[in-house]
Formats: C-alpha cells, structure tokens, sequence
C-alpha cells in the first residue's frame, strides 16, 4: 500500500474538524504523512547575481550567487514555484537565524509519535504541513512563527512544474565517470 501522494496522484480526500484524510482510489488505504513539499507560487527577482522571493507579504532572500543554481534562467524575474520541504520548516521562536515567516494553525493532525500541522500561510488555506514532536503544545488557529531552512529551498518551474534548481547548489543530476560493467547469475 501507499504510505504517500506526490504532485498528480489521484486521492480521494475526506476532511472532518481536525484531520484530511487521503485515499487511494483503488485500494480505498489510507495514505498518511505529510506532503515531500510544500509549494508556494512566488515571484523571483534577481540582483547582482542572488535572488529574492515574494510572496504575500513575504520576501525571502537568497544567497550571493543563488541565481545560479536555476537550471531555466528566464524565471530568475517571473514566477516560480518555491518547493519547501517539511522538515525544513520548525516553530521558531521571534529571532532566528533561519527567514521567519507568520502562520496560522489550521488544525493538528496527532500520530502519537509526532504530530502533522497543516498550516495558513498569508491566510490562505492549503496543504502547507511541518511535522513536530509529540510534546509540543500547539493547537488549531493558533498564530506561529515559522523558521525556514532557505538554503533548502528548491524552485520548480510552474508552467511544467519540472524542478528549476538544487538546494545547497548541489547538481540536479549526479554525473560520474567510470565502465559500465555487466553481472549476469
């Protein structure tokens, strides 16, 4: 059975007061977790080599160099998908190293092992989730800071929604030399 959607799957959802459920339409299991990103449309600008992100009221700002990392440089002033992981997101508190961004709890999803929080961000409801440990306090419209890890954030292009560039500037594709060899039983 599945344990994940990704982008284009086909799910059923039923949604009651505290939980979206998902299934698989021909299984009828249960698909749990949180989403691999998150996305948030966005508008990319670029200056002198490093790019910003806004959206909302929010404006995020990348590395020197960052523009770089796009594999399609048209998008570098257009919009663009930001690809964020969930565990590139936590509650931070009021200062923090990391970008922090405002949000609203839409409600709480608890796994006893950890809890799944699917959040409002610029009051819009969507499938923007985080995972936290169980302990944590947390409840539905809740209002929270939340620190995202921007060296971890990944474009992708809306238009085929094909990734556009790689974290940490890592190559989107491995390249290795060497002989291919054969190993047959």
């Amino acid at each position: 059975a599945r344990t994940q959607a990704v982008v284009g799957d086909v799910v059923k959802l039923a949604i009651d007061a505290n939980h979206i459920h998902m299934f698989d339409p021909e299984t009828e299991l249960s698909i749990l977790g949180v989403p691999q990103f998150n996305f948030i449309t966005a508008v990319l600008s670029e200056k002198d080599g490093a790019l910003s992100a806004k959206f909302g009221n929010n404006v995020i700002k990348f590395a020197e160099g960052s523009a770089k990392t796009l594999t399609n440089p048209e998008l570098a002033n257009g919009e663009v998908l930001l690809g964020i992981k969930p565990e590139s997101v936590y509650i931070a508190a009021d200062q923090s190293e990391d970008f922090v961004m405002d949000a609203e709890v839409d409600f709480v999803e608890d796994a006893e092992v950890y809890k799944n929080v699917y959040l409002k961000i610029d009051g819009k409801r969507g499938l923007f989730a985080i995972r936290i440990a169980p302990d944590v306090a947390i409840s539905g419209k809740a209002k929270v800071k939340l620190g995202v890890k921007v060296e971890e954030i990944v474009f992708f292009d809306p238009a085929t929604g094909a990734r556009a560039s790689s974290a940490l500037e890592v190559p989107v594709y491995n390249q290795f030399e060497g002989e291919v060899g054969v190993i047959t039983k």
